[in-house]
């Protein structure tokens, strides 16, 4: 079945080299609770995160703690992602000071 690039929107026949990307973010949690820890101190710590969360849907909060994204590329732009997979060359500003 013939598909089209999700960068560049190139049709892709059946035999033609594609490639897929999966993207994963995963949110850097603080390290897991004791296993030994009271129940009070796991009950608050939830009431921590719950109260971090604030008024947003279960949907915003699930895609703060992961997100997988899916993308199906052309060889061009295979090699462009490569070369630069976090987009440092196209602008982004710079976090480092």
């Amino acid at each position: 079945m013939a598909r089209a690039c999700d960068r560049c929107g190139r049709i892709l026949g059946e035999s033609a080299v594609r490639y897929v990307v999966v993207i994963s973010i995963t949110a850097d949690v603080p390290a897991e609770l004791e296993i030994d820890q009271a129940m009070e101190d796991v009950e608050a710590e939830i009431e921590r995160l719950l109260e971090r969360l604030g008024d947003i849907s279960a949907e915003e909060a699930e895609a703060q703690v992961h997100q997988r994204m899916v993308y199906l590329l052309c060889p061009d732009c295979r090699e462009a992602f490569a070369g630069d997979p976090i987009g440092k060359g196209v602008g982004f500003p710079s976090l480092v000071q």
